[in-house]
């Protein structure tokens, strides 16, 4: 999906939040100030897998298969936490 593409899905869908695996971040990182998204779910490959093999996924996808590109999010809020805090 080309950043044209998911912000006129933004716009037109009057998203306030977006639950995004990072492989896609850099795509939203274009043009989430031209949306209306104020909330950011970032997620990886390996967050539903066991720590260990989440590390591993992880690591691979974003280091060695570099399938991953680089981006800046911090306002992001990573989907572990999320799901932590629906635990409690």
């Amino acid at each position: 999906m080309t950043s044209r593409e998911l912000e006129h899905q933004l716009n037109d869908s009057e998203a306030i939040a977006i639950v995004i695996v990072s492989n896609f971040a850099y795509t939203l990182e274009k043009v989430v100030f031209n949306t209306q998204v104020k909330h950011v779910i970032l997620t990886c490959l390996g967050d539903q897998l066991s720590r260990p093999k989440a590390t591993i996924v992880d690591f691979v996808v974003k280091y060695i298969k570099r399938l991953v590109p680089k981006y800046y999010f911090p306002q992001a809020i990573p989907f572990r936490r999320v799901m932590q805090v629906c635990e409690t």
